[in-house]
């Protein structure tokens, strides 16, 4: 399996990083790793997979 490294720089005033999608596209995320928690919070729709 080929995983790439994502490179996370938090924002100096708060502990994480906030990625907002608003697309209704389906889109895809290569596979990746960092030394993070990576949560996915969906507010409308569903996830197919996450793997």
């Amino acid at each position: 399996m080929d995983y790439k490294y994502e490179l996370v720089k938090n924002d100096d005033h708060l502990p994480i990083k906030l990625i907002l999608h608003t697309s209704d596209k389906q889109i895809f995320i290569p596979r990746h790793w960092h030394e993070n928690v990576e949560i996915s919070y969906v507010l409308a729709g569903k996830i197919d997979q996450i793997l």
